[in-house]
């Protein structure tokens, strides 16, 4: 939560602004969920991703199961996030732009992107801690 606060209030430098824009977030895009006990929407988020990872990248999605890495692990920043503390904050920008257009198929097509760009240097990683400081 903090991480999406912090972008925005870098961006739009009024606090008053930044709350209710986060404010709007929490409403209208329906994060709340992903914040509270549990996280539920991170697991619902997880899990659809995961489907579209599965559908779009095979190979790269059973080379994850073959090491029992759990994609949590690599989309847990991401989702929790918005990608806001992983990405430039001209590209974050973009990002939470499009996540207040669209919602989360916004977030899921960075994701799958990041995937697709990366997605052979996966795949050349024998080792499971390999993998997982590479995300």
């Amino acid at each position: 939560m903090n991480y999406i606060v912090a972008t925005l209030f870098v961006c739009l430098k009024d606090a008053e602004l930044t709350f209710n824009m986060f404010l709007s977030l929490l409403v209208h895009r329906n994060l709340l969920p992903l914040f509270r006990n549990q996280v539920p929407e991170f697991h619902l988020r997880n899990y659809v991703l995961s489907e579209l990872i599965k559908e779009q990248f095979p190979y790269l999605y059973a080379h994850f199961k073959r090491f029992k890495l759990e994609l949590s692990v690599l989309t847990a920043h991401w989702l929790m996030t918005l990608f806001c503390g992983y990405l430039s904050h001209k590209v974050v920008l973009a990002i939470l732009d499009n996540f207040f257009l669209d919602g989360w198929p916004a977030i899921y097509c960075v994701s799958l992107s990041i995937l697709n760009k990366y997605q052979q240097n996966f795949l050349s990683l024998q080792e499971f801690t390999l993998i997982a400081s590479k995300v």
